[in-house]
């Protein structure tokens, strides 16, 4: 008796169907593009910010005896600051997480918007506790607070990207902060 070769019985249906394959980048999982938290939420937090913060110039101690022109120019300087290191500290958090903020005009503004906020805010409540130390306090939990709600809300993030991306950049806020307002004093 001789070996044969066994032949595949032709099935009825094709056991290996050939499906055209999904590039994995293709992911529906990211909110699409609304216009009231893309782009109308981050310009509110930005004009209320900038408003806040330029209407406490007056009775900001730290501006004391310095003239209207130089106290607009350390607000200026104050809210470039404020955006650069909110925008460092994304990019690390981005590095160290892997997550993607969204486009980059957009995620510039939105950026712009809770740093600009969190900051008025913070200096509004060390400025009206007469910048003794609990003032600080409250003024460090509070823009940590409004960074998380911004990251939670404005970016799609889950709550622990949110967090760890709100650490980062609270911490380097709150650095720049101590030195801006407590300068030796």
């Amino acid at each position: 008796m001789g070996l044969s070769k066994a032949t595949p019985s032709p099935l009825p249906f094709d056991a290996y169907p050939r499906r055209p394959i999904r590039v994995a980048a293709m992911d529906d999982s990211d909110a699409e593009f609304s216009v009231s938290r893309d782009i109308a939420a981050p310009i509110v937090l930005l004009v209320l910010g900038l408003a806040a913060r330029f209407a406490e110039i007056p009775f900001d101690r730290s501006l004391s005896g310095v003239s209207l022109g130089g106290s607009l120019a350390i607000a200026v300087f104050q809210v470039v600051l404020t955006v650069a290191l909110m925008i460092a500290g994304v990019l690390i958090a981005a590095k160290i997480l892997g997550t993607n903020f969204g486009l980059v005009g957009t995620a510039i503004l939105k950026l712009c918007g809770i740093a600009i906020f969190a900051w008025a805010c913070g200096a509004l409540i060390v400025t009206v506790g007469h910048y003794d130390i609990k003032g600080l306090v409250v003024a460090i939990n509070l823009i940590f607070l409004i960074y998380f709600a911004g990251f939670w809300t404005l970016f799609s993030l889950d709550v622990q990207e949110a967090l760890l991306t709100t650490a980062i950049c609270a911490l380097l806020q709150d650095a720049a902060a101590l030195v801006v307002f407590f300068d030796g004093k």
